[in-house]
């Protein structure tokens, strides 16, 4: 029997906020009132970007608390992160109260699951104060049994030993363990991802898999996606502790469902199948996460798979103006066609129809300058640099507009790709460069002193800096000391002299040196840095790491001295340690989901790099690619600014327009190659 709350339970229940919305349905639009109000049995709420179908999960909470079907603690809510997890509590505890909201079951499924294997481990022989390995730990594993098996030639091969742990999580998030992979008559049919097709790498795999999960049972360890796997073994084999968990919930709220792998679909429907009472939200065209184990297929599927399910679709978007939806509702209408699904997004603003939506350029370099130049115009004229994001498919694109952005003094953000100053290669040259002006730095020496070899291992490092501590002198005195205390002809007595000689170019290098990046380029060069990168053939990013030393140099170049550089370059790192309003969000797209901003770039629209070369890979990618597109347009509120180039170092594009501005009728005439150096190219639609 439902038990009725009183009107006393109730007032508690919305605490504070009560009278601010008594009826969760106030200020509705009919289908979100609908997605609110249906409240019994299986649904399926289709929710497009900007639609407020976060709001429709809240206020579908607050509706059952406040109707009395279910108190606080029989309600669960899943997430895919920890951050939308803790945004939804803080705005479930802003309408309900805190006191309300801290009983509710908020969490991703990793936290969740976590939380009950922790309770029933014994039933797996597995500790209740088991471990969790992250990704590091999970690496480092893998690349020890791969090693013992002969299956992997060096630990430095990062690629492979990734290879190796995607494909075992991807058997994981499907569901299957190692027995089941092991005796499995056809690895291709169980397998996913772009190494799919490789029979030899799939039976690798496999072997590994099974050493992998012996040794996390011996150690008594778990990775991510056993926690989830686990569980749905513990409920399959032991109905009691099924019964005990997914008996204390009456309704089952899951976000983002587009996202979910088959395991997790699986534990879904044993924490459901009783009261059914089990709500999926998500947008099938924001399902970029294939690569990840997401299987979009799931939720196109619910009705099918949970009979006597509603049907919910909200599609009016409350974020973008309609000119804005138009060409992110083309991008995807292949995949809605495909799918049978009518969903185009509506909005009730609208917006001037910019005359430079598109823009094309010769060269990466210039497009790049240019967004730099209109984001600090913008910034002049009042807009905040919050409001301004720069999304890009790749990390490679984020780097190029980096170096704009800081020659502009623009303070940014990188937000989901590494920042181009955090590199390796980076770092290693910024600290040449470093030691090359202060010469006492002992943490810069630190870090090159062994880039390359040079017979300054670790003992001889440690006696350079206690001599430089003792004696408050120079890393180049700190040798010249140690020298003079060895035997000539020595290996120590060599290495100290090699390293005061090099010392003492530096610096000579520095005295003459015309600018920066002069210096900088002498200084790699005398070090042996530059053949030591240009030749490590064994380096998988050998060439990205070339290429961007070229870029550091170019860019130091434009300094007068070292230490108006590495100035420029450090008060740039610091403003990146906080994300306030003062700070441009430069992205990934696969970043920014999510996220919401005034005006919007999305740069190097090109065949290649959106859409992505490597997605022709996989028999996903060419549908994930269009979702991509348009998660990254409907991110903007007011502007939207795309652009292509005709040349772009690194790129194989060969500056052919991305196929996805003809198809959004941004361009005028049939999508063709673009010949950077012929004189007639496609020009942008003017509206």
């Amino acid at each position: 029997m439902t038990k009725m709350f009183t009107r006393d339970d109730i007032e508690g229940a919305f605490g504070g906020a009560r009278t601010a919305i008594a009826d969760p349905t106030e200020g509705l639009n009919p289908r979100q009132k609908l997605a609110v109000e249906t409240l019994d049995g299986p649904v399926r709420i289709l929710a497009g970007a900007g639609t407020g179908k976060t709001t429709v999960l809240i206020r579908r909470i607050a509706n059952i608390i406040r109707l009395g079907k279910a108190r606080p603690e029989e309600i669960l809510a899943v997430t895919f992160t920890r951050k939308a997890a803790g945004e939804m509590r803080s705005r479930l505890g802003e309408m309900l109260g805190d006191d309300v909201a801290r009983r509710l079951c908020v969490g991703n499924f990793h936290a969740i699951s976590s939380e009950m294997l922790r309770r029933h481990a014994q039933r797996i022989d597995l500790p209740q104060r088991f471990n969790v390995l992250d990704e590091d730990g999970q690496k480092d594993v893998i690349s020890n049994l791969a090693m013992g098996l002969g299956l992997l030639d060096s630990k430095k091969d990062k690629i492979t030993i990734l290879n190796y742990l995607n494909q075992i999580a991807s058997w994981k998030e499907d569901g299957l363990d190692a027995e089941q992979v092991k005796g499995a008559k056809d690895l291709a049919k169980i397998s996913t991802g772009p190494m799919a097709d490789d029979h030899d790498f799939l039976l690798r795999s496999a072997k590994i898999f099974e050493a992998y999960q012996a040794e996390l049972e011996s150690r008594r360890w778990c990775d991510f996606a056993d926690l989830v796997l686990h569980m749905v073994r513990i409920f399959r084999a032991h109905p009691d502790v099924r019964d005990l968990e997914a008996g204390r919930f009456k309704y089952i709220m899951v976000d983002e469902f587009q996202d979910t792998s088959p395991v997790q679909n699986q534990w879904v429907a044993w924490m459901g199948r009783d009261h059914r009472n089990v709500c999926v939200v998500g947008d099938t065209d924001q399902s970029i996460y294939e690569w990840r184990n997401a299987r979009p297929e799931i939720m196109m599927n619910f009705p099918k798979t949970w009979e006597g399910c509603t049907q919910i679709t909200i599609d009016t978007n409350y974020r973008s103006t309609q000119e804005i939806l138009d060409v992110a509702n083309a991008v995807v209408e292949p995949l809605r066609r495909k799918d049978g699904l009518d969903k185009r997004l509506q909005s009730p603003r609208t917006g001037d129809h910019p005359s430079g939506f598109v823009r094309y350029y010769d060269h990466g370099r210039d497009e790049a300058d240019e967004i730099a130049s209109l984001i600090a115009s913008k910034i002049d004229r009042g807009t905040t640099p919050a409001e301004i994001a720069i999304l890009c498919r790749s990390g490679m694109i984020i780097t190029g507009i980096e170096r704009s952005l800081r020659e502009r003094g623009l303070r940014y953000v990188v937000a989901g790709a590494m920042k181009f100053t955090d590199r390796e290669e980076i770092k290693d040259a910024m600290a040449w460069l470093t030691l090359a002006s202060n010469p006492m730095d002992y943490v810069a020496f630190n870090r090159i002193a062994s880039k390359p070899s040079r017979g300054l291992g670790p003992q001889k490092v440690g006696d350079l800096r206690r001599v430089m501590m003792q004696d408050r002198c120079s890393v180049r005195d700190a040798a010249a000391t140690l020298l003079a205390r060895c035997k000539k002809g020595s290996a120590a007595h060599r290495t100290y002299g090699d390293l005061v000689e090099l010392l003492d170019t530096m610096d000579a290098i520095l005295q003459n040196g015309s600018n920066a990046g002069a210096i900088l380029d002498d200084i790699l060069d005398e070090a042996g840095y530059w053949d030591w990168r240009r030749g490590n053939d064994k380096d998988p990013q050998q060439e990205i790491r070339v290429e961007n030393l070229e870029m550091i140099v170019d860019e130091a170049s434009e300094y007068a001295t070292p230490l108006e550089f590495l100035e420029m370059v450090a008060l740039q790192a610091g403003a990146d340690k906080g994300w306030g309003d003062d700070c441009v969000v430069v992205s990934t797209v696969h970043a920014s989901k999510g996220l919401e901003f005034d005006c919007v770039f999305c740069p190097a629209m090109e065949e290649g790099v959106f859409p992505n070369a490597r997605s022709e890979k996989t028999s996903y990618g060419p549908d994930e690619e269009r979702r991509l597109a348009h998660v990254a347009w409907t991110r903007a509120r007011t502007e939207l600014h795309v652009s292509y180039a005709g040349y772009r170092m690194g790129s194989q594009s060969g500056g052919e327009p991305s196929r996805y501005l003809a198809e959004a009728g941004l361009l005028e005439g049939p999508r063709k190659f673009v010949d950077p150096r012929a004189p007639k190219r496609l020009r942008p639609r003017r509206f």
